[in-house]
């Protein structure tokens, strides 16, 4: 077989119930569930660094490419409409037949199953299923690790999605299984940002570094430092806004309603109003007054506001 993965396709994350945590991006969207376009979901894989990615796997043109091939791309092609379509439940199906296409193909040590594991850990939490997904990720990471290496962008990324699949399960966990499950999303991310400060060339300014520095800061938060968290937020956000992508940049917004959140969680409700009110002006400039992360801030404000 010919198709040769370059990197990672970490599905977007598209939930919709708004009385969930509606502070990242990655865990919670809006109050209405309507379907993205493809220019949308294009603009959102601008601002969340581990979100739907368009690009395919490569291929060696210089053999012939077989039905097999074919059929694998398209695969996988489907899987990212389907998630496009919130059909999450059967992009899951579909996720799970591609595994044994491609175990059949490459076998399972081959870093293009380990792709396939990824993007079923990201549908399984975003279907709720926070405990499988994990399962799945740390899979993932493991044929990565004897694969392509641990100082990989690959590897990197599925650390990062099994941090943010730890977070999902300390939503739904109380007592000091909460705390087990904020401190293992703690430490994936932390770990994550270790990676990518090593992987990406100019770490330090680097979208996906500065997206698990925010990611990392609302663990923090809800692990009780919340004073400590904020203030990381803050300088993340004013990291994004004097980089080369400009202050209007998605990921600005992105930052600004995380930051939100975090005030209102600490009581300090009027810098929330604030952070939520330029971050939707942002949302509602770049992503247009139909998007499911508009009108995910729209809620948060109005939350606010109480």
């Amino acid at each position: 077989p010919t198709l040769v993965p370059t990197r990672t396709r970490a599905l977007c994350s598209c939930p919709t119930d708004p009385s969930a945590d509606a502070g990242a991006d990655g865990d919670v969207m809006a109050a209405a569930r309507r379907s993205v376009s493809r220019a949308t979901l294009d603009r959102i894989e601008a601002m969340l660094g581990d979100g739907f990615k368009a690009e395919e796997p490569q291929v060696d043109h210089t053999s012939t490419r077989s039905d097999e091939d074919r059929h694998i791309i398209d695969m996988q092609q489907r899987v990212r409409e389907l998630v496009s379509e919130h059909n999450l439940e059967e992009a899951v199906d579909v996720v799970a037949e591609l595994k044994g296409v491609l175990s059949e193909a490459y076998g399972a040590d081959h870093p293009v199953y380990a792709s396939a594991l990824n993007d079923e850990g990201v549908i399984l939490k975003d279907l709720g299923n926070a405990a499988r997904a994990a399962d799945v990720l740390l899979e993932a990471l493991d044929v990565y690790r004897r694969s392509v290496g641990e100082e990989s962008v690959s590897y990197a990324a599925a650390m990062h999605n099994l941090g943010m699949a730890y977070k999902a399960a300390a939503g739904s966990a109380k007592g000091m299984e909460r705390v087990t499950f904020l401190d293992q999303s703690y430490e994936c991310l932390n770990e994550c940002l270790r990676l990518r400060m090593l992987v990406y060339p100019g770490a330090a300014d680097h979208l996906e570094v500065l997206n698990t520095r925010r990611n990392l800061a609302t663990v923090q938060h809800r692990r009780g430092e919340k004073d400590a968290a904020i203030e990381e937020l803050l300088k993340v956000t004013l990291a994004l806004r004097s980089s080369s992508r400009g202050p209007k940049h998605p990921s600005v917004a992105a930052a600004l309603n995380d930051l939100g959140f975090l005030y209102k969680e600490s009581g300090q409700y009027d810098r929330a109003i604030e952070a939520y009110e330029e971050a939707l002006a942002l949302r509602e400039a770049v992503l247009g007054p139909d998007s499911t992360l508009t009108a995910a801030t729209m809620w948060n404000l109005s939350a606010a506001y109480g």
